[in-house]
């Protein structure tokens, strides 16, 4: 039991991981993208 406890408490960590990744890249997209606003609003 203590194994499988190691491999779901593993299997956590990598989804928690993967859904910090997707954000992260989801909060630079967005900042790339008000860059992008601003500089055509200062035009």
């Amino acid at each position: 039991k203590t194994v499988l406890n190691k491999y779901i408490y593993l299997f956590t960590v990598i989804c928690f991981a993967n859904e910090c990744y997707k954000i992260m890249n989801y909060l630079i997209f967005i900042q790339q993208l008000l860059q992008v606003y601003m500089f055509y609003i200062k035009q």
